[in-house]
């Protein structure tokens, strides 16, 4: 159901979205540019939760996430999300560093999505008054993601995060999404043949994932 539900939700939300962007081109009217600029960025939110609902349904019915590995450049692609939460987000700073060989053979396309969930999810739990930090480490044989953020964690909280729909209970009370993001991370590693964990000390939050240079 929720993969039938998600798949067709898909082409009214392209048309709404489509129309949304193709409004403001046509009229020089700044407040009817501003109410399609909301309804392009909620649309976009809402495809990114029918795509973690899709995901959800293959990793549970369909025998796991997909990969599509091809030579790829972990750190194009993770350049490439802080550059677009820099923008979105300017009053977050994002600092990033690469050491070594960060090439490999990967899902560029769930690279990007695991790169862009653990900076999304640390730019929007993290602390206000610390940095998030994003570290590259290519080794002879892997490739290691480090995401920290200033902040910590309950242990009771901690031990459940890659646990589908429990990331978002961090700080009740808020929109948090569908609390997949995680979730959907873990699984992307796990179809890379990787690993993913999450450490909480003194007052940071650090996310590693380690996948092997060539995903099978």
């Amino acid at each position: 159901f929720i993969a039938l539900l998600a798949h067709d939700l898909r082409s009214p939300l392209s048309a709404t979205l489509s129309s949304a962007q193709v409004q403001p081109q046509q009229r020089h009217d700044p407040p009817a540019q501003e109410a399609a600029a909301r309804i392009v960025s909620s649309g976009k939110s809402m495809a990114r939760m029918i795509e973690d609902m899709l995901d959800l349904a293959r990793a549970r019915l369909a025998g796991g996430i997909t990969v599509k590995p091809q030579p790829a450049d972990f750190k194009t692609l993770v350049e490439h999300v802080v550059l677009e939460y820099r923008t979105a987000v300017p009053e977050r700073p994002i600092q990033s560093s690469c050491e070594g060989n960060c090439t490999g053979v990967w899902d560029p396309d769930r690279i990007t999505q695991i790169a862009s969930n653990l900076i999304g999810n640390a730019v929007k739990h993290g602390s206000r008054d610390a940095p998030v930090e994003v570290r590259l480490q290519g080794t002879e044989h892997e490739v290691t993601l480090v995401v920290s953020n200033g902040g910590s964690i309950a242990p009771e909280v901690l031990a459940h995060l890659f646990d589908p729909f429990r990331g978002g209970q961090r700080e009740p009370g808020r929109n948090q999404g569908l609390g997949l993001g995680l979730y959907i991370v873990a699984k992307i590693v796990q179809a890379h043949q990787g690993t993913v964990d999450v450490k909480g000390q003194g007052n940071e939050t650090s996310f590693r994932v380690r996948l092997p240079r060539a995903a099978r």
